[in-house]
């Protein structure tokens, strides 16, 4: 089996896509990870692949980080070793022509989540992400509006965790896809699970798919039964002419989720009228629309450039040739309105684009303000961070007075604030670091919080932040976490460092690629000052 499973991998493309998730999906990135994998990537590749051959490849253990949500709760983020991301992307890939195929029919009318690709050759194997809601929302306003006078609004409760890895992978067999490709995507899925048997990792784009898949009989049961129905994810929306059929539709949608080991969430499932409803699903979208249109009125009369019915898009492209003429006065008063004299419950995505749009035009207006809210908002964090990694200036001491105090509760927070310092030009602070520090040493914290923690100490601590990470070596055990550490100490001085880099180097093929990382950055400043 396994020479086969080896023969329907394609490893190179899996690692593109395990790229592109770490741009965009994955919720932890750990900062060495990409370079020590792309120091030899062939070789990197190919010892994957002879493991898969040798039949001595096993999915390593999930680590789940807990991310916050909003309202105090959390849900769990998942998180691979990248030997694993590559077989579960590799996999998944051997499947998506049998995926690509069965799935093809509710793209773009019913299901309008993470849109698969046109072909399903693509390495792109998805779509743009973020444009799917807005079809959604779309959509569903153009049929309230044809008549539907009743609309159930239902939500699947925490849909990926209760996956059923058993139905799943026999919904795979159904369609036909590689029964190789299948076992594996089996045998990793069942060491991940955190309760037995049930379960995908969040945050992987072969998640994104499968969960696709394991939604399409219900999908085509409900189309079946005559119901006319849209989905995004696990937000399933049935439009109907009567009360009656609205009730029984809910009840239907009930019974086929509990088929397949789902329920819903009873303060998220609702059926509505069409008005209300409507409301419901505008919400935001009526007041981004008048924003919109009035950013967009503006730039055509500051700038004499496109015309009043282009989009936002068009309109930031316009902005970004001529960015002295940017109106942003229309988008600071509305996050004036809305969140700094706020009279309406807090909105995520108006906040959101409001920064966005700050963002794109480098305008610090929200600056001080945003930072206030990752207390009482710590779901907003990534949000935050993102709009400060675009300001020239940054309100470093209202972060820091944050990290400081007893709101500062989430260590997956503080990874988004301190990997935020990590990838910015500007050194880090000497308050940073006194906080960063004992963060780096503090088993109890999350592995990926003390590898930050220690890049941070790597690239701008003192002598003696290295020497303590030099003395620690010894007392980890993580193979993995052992090599990140290696990375932090590029500029330990030269003669100890080779000293103990001759030593750690003997100690695994992850060891042996950082030592060699370290040296290449040694010898790329040794170059620039010889030049110099």
């Amino acid at each position: 089996m396994s020479e086969e499973l080896a023969g329907l991998l394609d490893l190179k493309v899996a690692w593109r896509r395990v790229k592109d998730d770490m741009r965009n999906r994955v919720f932890i990135r750990h900062p060495y990870a990409i370079n020590l994998v792309e120091l030899d990537l062939d070789g990197w590749l190919n010892a994957r692949l002879s493991a898969l051959r040798s039949n001595s490849y096993t999915p390593s253990s999930m680590f789940v980080c807990e991310v916050p949500k909003g309202k105090g709760l959390v849900r769990p983020g998942s998180h691979l070793s990248y030997s694993d991301r590559l077989v579960y992307t590799a996999c998944v890939g051997a499947c998506f022509p049998a995926l690509h195929a069965a799935l093809g029919w509710a793209q773009g009318t019913v299901d309008f989540s993470y849109r698969l690709a046109k072909r399903a050759t693509e390495p792109e194997w998805l779509r743009d992400r973020f444009t799917g809601w807005q079809e959604f929302r779309e959509r569903s306003v153009q049929k309230i509006d044809a008549g539907s006078l009743y609309v159930v609004l239902a939500d699947i409760t925490a849909f990926y965790e209760n996956i059923d890895i058993g139905v799943l992978v026999s919904d795979l067999k159904q369609i036909g896809a590689p029964a190789e490709a299948i076992e594996q995507v089996g045998q990793c899925l069942n060491k991940w699970a955190q309760v037995g048997g049930r379960g995908i990792p969040q945050g992987q784009s072969p998640s994104d798919i499968l969960a696709k898949l394991y939604l399409n009989n219900i999908d085509e049961n409900l189309r079946n039964m005559g119901y006319d129905h849209l989905r995004y994810v696990d937000d399933i929306r049935i439009f109907c002419h009567t009360l009656v059929e609205a009730k029984k539709a809910l009840i239907e949608l009930s019974r086929l989720l509990r088929k397949r080991g789902l329920s819903l969430q009873a303060a998220k499932s609702e059926i509505y009228r069409g008005g209300q409803a409507r409301e419901e699903i505008e919400d935001v979208a009526v007041v981004l629309r008048g924003i919109k249109e009035r950013f967009i009125q503006q730039v055509v009369r500051e700038t004499g450039l496109g015309d009043p019915y282009m989009t936002v898009p068009e309109a930031d492209d316009i902005l970004g040739k001529n960015p002295e003429d940017a109106p942003i006065e229309v988008i600071q008063e509305t996050y004036q309105t809305y969140f700094v004299d706020p009279s309406s419950e807090f909105n995520a995505t108006l906040f959101r684009f409001l920064l966005n749009r700050l963002g794109k035009q480098g305008d610090g207006f929200a600056a001080e303000h945003s930072v206030t809210l990752l207390g009482d908002h710590p779901e907003e964090t990534k949000a935050i961070v993102d709009y400060l990694s675009r300001l020239d200036d940054v309100p470093d001491d209202a972060v820091i007075e944050f990290l400081s105090s007893d709101m500062a509760v989430y260590d997956y927070q503080i990874y988004q604030i301190m990997e935020f310092y990590l990838l910015r030009s500007n050194p880090a602070t000497d308050d940073l670091l006194s906080i960063a520090r004992p963060m780096a040493f503090d088993a109890t914290r999350p592995r990926y919080l003390r590898t930050t923690c220690r890049a941070l100490l790597g690239k701008y601590g003192t002598a003696a932040d290295l020497e303590r990470m030099l003395n620690s070596y010894d007392e980890i055990t993580d193979i993995s976490e052992r090599s990140e550490l290696i990375c932090a100490l590029s500029r330990l001085e030269r003669g100890r460092r080779n000293a103990f880099l001759g030593r750690a180097e003997q100690e695994g093929e992850m060891n042996m690629r950082a030592a060699r990382w370290v040296r290449s950055l040694n010898d790329l400043t040794t170059a620039s000052i010889d030049l110099g």
